[in-house]
């Protein structure tokens, strides 16, 4: 621009003018095919570190130690769904801003060696600017992590409130959920505007700054010009290159508040990545036998992280293979968490459990559940068919395999007239079946494995007297093979049992046979 102002329009040098267009157009190609390839390498360095966090994270989440697991799913869920902020600081738009920084000061030179002192108009803006982002930093951190923390809670309200729908109708407290949700929305909201008010200040400034630095550089342009020490063609360059030099530091101020949400959303995935998990890379498993069912408690006792009451204590107990065993005990006695203990999916925080003679923290807890078929309390069926439900991946199954299990579990009771058999939707957590054809399928997905040991956490529970009747057959049977340990608070359905331990408050209170158990509490 300066040479055209200066030489050419002057001289009216067309061949000069052709030159210096066609040099012009070829630096911008240049340009527009050096942004495509960066915009497109920033794309595909994004897209590879979003793919491998996210089976990393995916990872960390099927191997967390369930006593550490959040209590809240959908807490949990939106910490994971923070993840998008990491990812969006990643964007073009943010290292594109700081790619371009070293060129501010570059810019900065070049105004310097054209026109001297002006450089200090676009300095001082930059100056204004920068000392304004810093003094409003500790605001906007603030107002960013308490609405991370009212998101989370806002998110966990909406999946309970989803998840519990038909009870808060037969309840009818629509209105006081309702309530609730309205005023988290209230809350929510009003940290979001703090947040953007303070955000869309600072970019008001920099908008502001930058049309003072033109205006500055103009008047300042024009004193330099009439006393000879800068040209037209300079003024014009140096008034185009101040505003290319404060651009960058103009997206860094509004990039901040990005910024902040990435660094909390951070935090809340540094948490969750530093949980405790069942399996430690580094821990050295000593060669072990085949798990056979013999179990040996030692004094063992558990509390939850962060809970210093006790839901065990003192269990000391031993399971010999081949044991046809009960576990009763009123509600809350501590039946299901030592059969989560029993399993793998809990450590004891107190005492030893040995497993063949050896501490279950040498096994991998992966393999304990490979020879364990366990039922839990709360079953849980999945998006897809009934097949789907039942061997869930494992394809390697044959078909004979597949229908001797449903058989022995039930499943096969009501799906015989069902028009689409296995291929049968469940729907969501199994929302189109009911609690006693999903407690059928769980069944038959432990009879599947045929592992050498079951251990059933109220396996009878929302089942009809014609299931339960079918499901007390299959466990009869089944059991002259494998051990059999069975939590229940009706000891007196499953008539086939050799033993019956009952819990009271987290302690052994009665251990011994049936008529002996069922007698003395009759009295």
């Amino acid at each position: 621009m300066r040479l055209v102002y200066n030489r050419i329009i002057p001289s009216y040098s067309i061949d000069t003018l052709w030159v210096l267009s066609s040099s012009v157009c070829l630096i911008i190609l240049f340009e527009v095919i050096v942004r495509y390839i960066r915009h497109k390498a920033l794309n595909l360095s994004a897209r590879k570190s979003d793919i491998i966090l996210s089976s990393k994270i995916m990872t960390k989440i099927m191997t967390i130690q369930l006593e550490n697991a959040p209590i809240s799913v959908g807490a949990f869920s939106r910490q994971l769904q923070d993840f998008d902020s990491i990812r969006e600081c990643m964007t073009s738009a943010t290292i594109t801003a700081a790619i371009d920084l070293p060129f501010s000061l570059l810019f900065l030179f070049v105004i310097y060696c054209l026109s001297g002192f002006m450089v200090i108009i676009p300095i001082g803006c930059m100056l204004i600017l920068i000392i304004y982002c810093l003094l409003i930093q500790p605001a906007i951190k603030r107002q960013v992590e308490k609405n991370a923390r009212l998101n989370i809670q806002k998110h966990a309200e909406l999946i309970e409130n989803i998840s519990g729908l038909d009870s808060i109708k037969l309840a009818t407290a629509e209105n006081f959920f309702q309530f609730r949700w309205d005023q988290l929305i209230s809350m929510v909201s009003e940290s979001e505007i703090n947040i953007r008010e303070l955000s869309s200040s600072a970019q008001t400034l920099s908008y502001g700054l930058q049309h003072l630095t033109t205006i500055f550089l103009t008047v300042s342009g024009v004193f330099c010009i009439y006393n000879g020490s800068l040209s037209l063609g300079g003024m014009i360059a140096v008034m185009m290159l101040g505003g290319r030099s404060i651009s960058p530091i103009v997206q860094l101020s509004i990039l901040s508040t990005r910024y902040h949400q990435a660094k909390s959303a951070l935090q809340q995935i540094n948490k969750i990545m530093h949980m405790p998990e069942e399996q430690q890379s580094t821990t050295a498993f000593i060669p072990h036998p085949e798990i056979t069912g013999h179990f040996r408690c030692n004094d063992l006792s558990f509390s939850y992280p962060g809970n210093p009451k006790k839901v065990l204590s003192g269990i000391s107990v031993t399971i010999e293979p081949g044991d046809r065993i009960i576990i009763s005990g009123k509600s809350g006695s501590g039946k299901t968490t030592l059969s989560r203990l029993l399993c793998g999916l809990y450590q004891p925080t107190e005492g030893t459990l040995l497993i063949n003679g050896i501490t279950s923290q040498q096994f991998p807890a992966s393999l304990i559940r490979q020879s364990i078929g366990c039922l839990p309390q709360t079953v849980r069926v999945f998006h897809g068919s009934i097949r789907d439900n039942i061997i869930l991946g494992n394809t390697h199954y044959s078909d004979k395999e597949i229908l001797r299990a449903a058989t022995m579990s039930g499943v096969m009771r009501f799906i015989t007239e069902e028009q689409n058999g296995f291929n049968r939707l469940c729907g969501e957590d199994g929302k189109m079946l009911s609690i006693g054809q999903k407690q059928c399928i769980a069944l038959a997905r432990v009879f599947l494995r045929a592992p050498p040991i079951l251990l059933l956490d109220e396996p009878l529970s929302g089942m009809d007297n014609s299931m339960t009747e079918q499901t007390l057959q299959s466990l009869e049977e089944i059991s002259r093979q494998v051990t059999l340990i069975i939590c229940t608070a009706y000891p007196g359905k499953i008539y086939f049992a050799d033993r019956i331990i009952t819990l009271d408050h987290g302690h052994i209170i009665a251990d011994g046979t049936p008529n002996h158990i069922l007698q003395s509490s009759i009295q």
